[in-house]
């Protein structure tokens, strides 16, 4: 009895040690926009909840050359956002760069929003990157 214990105790062990190399991890992270009572971003987000990333970014690319600043930013946030969920992680980091530096000076807590939205960027490249050496090989 001890014996079948040890096995089946090591067998699972065994399993999950070899699928977490080969099988990359799976988990739900929260999505992270602005928003606004401006009609174009309130039209803008009801895109992005439906899915429909491309119209979403076309409006917020509008509001990206907005006289207010820090609708300009937003926008730009959001941008990136639309972008990772196209797969344009490279191109999302530039849109964050930028909405970055748009915001009014006295916004610490936007750059560092900005910040923390590469970090996880630069994050799941590096995890694709690795899924595809691993399907390749």
């Amino acid at each position: 009895m001890k014996i079948k214990m040890v096995v089946n105790n090591s067998s699972t062990f065994l399993g999950q040690s070899f699928c977490s190399k080969i099988i990359p991890t799976w988990f739900p992270v929260d999505l992270v926009y602005y928003t606004s009572n401006v009609q174009n971003m309130v039209q803008a987000e009801k895109f992005a909840l439906n899915g429909d990333w491309l119209k979403a970014a076309e409006i917020w690319n509008t509001q990206t050359k907005s006289k207010k600043s820090m609708i300009a930013a937003k926008a730009s946030f959001n941008i990136a956002l639309a972008c990772e969920m196209k797969g344009k992680f490279d191109t999302a980091i530039e849109w964050l760069v930028s909405s970055s530096s748009m915001m009014e000076k006295n916004n610490k807590e936007h750059p560092l929003n900005c910040q923390d939205y590469i970090s996880a960027l630069m994050q799941r490249k590096k995890e694709i990157v690795k899924l595809r050496q691993q399907i390749r090989n």
